[in-house]
């Protein structure tokens, strides 16, 4: 579709009259600019330049505050350090921008007195995200993509594709920058955005709108299920069947904690124990879930990390506590927190990770380190120092999360065998942009 004609959409179906533009600098969000001016629709803009990329950020700032005087458009910028934001907080560079430039949003509409904020999503955006979420394990709810609207914040370009934003502003005649990091092959969205989506669409050339379609059929069924979990407050929850209970298990987890970090092996697990009527008790992020007679419920509690031992096999390795995971195997899998590339015919033995010891020190880089210390050199939050685990082969350590690998088996080709630590967090059942 047309991005004026999915932007005209928007206007009506949500009544914009006043909104705040998330002007990037790019395609998309250039586009959604000029549309909505097309439509009538007063806009603001803000940019927030994320000082990631150097001098191509202030590049970028400088083309939207350009680009606004040129329309007479409001213009307002953010400069948010995110890579020492990212450091303080423990979180990966991507999540903690896209959180970062949230708040900015809603802090400044609120501060304006500006009623809708608009981002530039599109088609092709969820189409990604759909596939992103699909291969990562997604639960049903996981394939409803980004919806077209959350509270405040509207996406009026989601009908529109990639290919029909360029050509609008190609008709336009108006310029837009390029973000150069989308064509780094190391992030799992921009894999799949320059070699998987191009082979879907040599099979359907409509993919993306494909996926529209699907995402909005599942939508509407996660809103049938949330009326019915509603509607079934009185039943003892080992009695649902399993598409009631684990959408259950997931509102309530929710509710308990403000977070969606709960994974889905482990509303597998809680869903079984209960169905079994077991006694039994699971530690998650920011929260224990206690299972009994058909029941559960989620209650404060810290998990206890120490004295613990277990295997390491292909895929993810959950730490006790449930906050965090290790994944080991091939690459481009998962966004991991930090991660390196070792030599599996290095190996000795099998691998095993365990709690940090007293005395623990690994050879990197032709030094012996102290792991006890390097944790604390590398600024790694106290609340995070317990979760991280040591990983061991027959002969000794081989890699320790933020300090990396052993000597003996790290490699530098991007083809081998990756082993890193990632925030239970991220593996979340409905990633919505």
């Amino acid at each position: 579709m047309s991005p004026d004609k999915s932007v005209g959409i928007a206007v009506i179906e949500y009544g914009l009259t006043d909104v705040l533009v998330g002007l990037s600098g790019g395609a998309d969000s250039v586009c959604l600019m000029l549309a909505l001016l097309g439509c009538g629709v007063k806009v603001t803009a803000l940019h927030v330049n994320h000082m990631i990329r150097g001098d191509e950020a202030y590049r970028d700032e400088e083309f939207c505050r350009s680009l606004c005087a040129s329309r007479s458009v409001p213009f307002y910028c953010e400069r948010i350090d995110v890579p020492s934001l990212s450091a303080s907080c423990g979180k990966g560079i991507e999540e903690t921008a896209r959180e970062a430039r949230y708040e900015a949003f809603c802090e400044a509409a609120d501060r304006l007195g500006i009623p809708f904020i608009a981002t530039a999503h599109n088609a092709d955006d969820n189409a990604e995200t759909v596939v992103f979420n699909i291969v990562r394990g997604a639960s049903p709810d996981g394939i409803s993509g980004i919806p077209r609207r959350r509270g405040n914040i509207v996406r009026p370009l989601l009908f529109s594709t990639r290919a029909e934003i360029e050509l609008y502003l190609s008709e336009c005649g108006q310029q837009f920058v390029t973000d150069s990091t989308n064509s780094d092959d190391s992030y799992t969205r921009n894999l799949i955005r320059s070699r998987v989506m191009p082979v879907l669409r040599s099979i359907n050339p409509a993919v993306s709108e494909s996926f529209l379609r699907l995402s909005r059929i599942a939508a509407a069924d996660r809103e049938y299920f949330g009326a019915a979990i509603d509607s079934a407050s009185g039943i003892l929850p080992a009695e649902l069947p399993y598409s009631l209970l684990s959408r259950l298990v997931v509102k309530r987890y929710k509710e308990f904690t403000g977070r969606r970090g709960i994974t889905a092996s482990q509303v597998d697990a809680i869903c079984t124990a209960v169905s079994e009527y077991k006694c039994v008790s699971f530690d998650l992020p920011g929260s224990c879930c206690s299972v009994g007679y058909g029941n559960f419920r989620f209650c404060s509690g810290s998990p206890d990390t120490s004295g613990y031992s277990f295997p390491v096999s292909e895929g993810l390795n959950y730490v006790p506590g449930g906050n965090t995971a290790l994944y080991f195997g091939c690459p481009n899998v998962y966004k991991l927190s930090t991660s390196v590339h070792v030599d599996c015919d290095k190996i000795q033995g099998n691998v095993y990770a365990r709690n940090r010891l007293p005395g623990d020190r690994i050879v990197c880089l032709g030094v012996s380190k102290s792991v006890r210390k390097e944790i604390i050199n590398k600024k790694i939050p106290r609340r995070l120092r317990r979760s991280v685990p040591v990983v061991c082969d027959s002969e000794g350590i081989i890699y320790v999360p933020y300090i990396g690998a052993a000597d003996r088996v790290y490699t530098a080709k991007s083809d081998s065998s990756v082993i890193g630590l990632i925030n239970s967090e991220t593996e979340i059942l409905n990633e919505e942009e």
